[in-house]
């Protein structure tokens, strides 16, 4: 084997084969079984034994929630956004300086 050979070589490469939905899932199952552990022994005592229970009934109520919320920013996609609502007053507290500067 000669040197120019060996330079000319390409370096091994991995093949990107992951999706946005593959990085999802692995996502969830990675933060799922530690999620609940900094409240298990409150809900524990509060839910008589039931945290699994508690759990899967405030997922629930976080995904009702969340496709509440998926179609309201559809109907009214700037409402209720934190950033166009702070733009929106800093635009109007800009027009409020220069209209008493004029």
């Amino acid at each position: 084997m000669t040197e120019s050979s060996t330079l000319r070589s390409d370096p091994p490469r991995l093949q990107r084969s992951l999706k946005l939905w593959h990085l999802v899932v692995y996502g969830i199952i990675i933060v799922q079984p530690t999620a609940p552990m900094g409240i298990y022994g409150v809900v524990r005592n509060i839910a008589h034994g039931h945290v699994a229970t508690t759990v899967l009934i405030a997922m629930l109520a976080m995904l009702l929630t969340d496709i509440s919320y998926g179609r309201m920013a559809r109907v009214y996609p700037r409402a209720g956004s934190a950033s166009s609502t702070s733009l929106k007053r800093l635009i109007r507290a800009q027009a409020t300086w220069w209209d008493g500067r004029c």
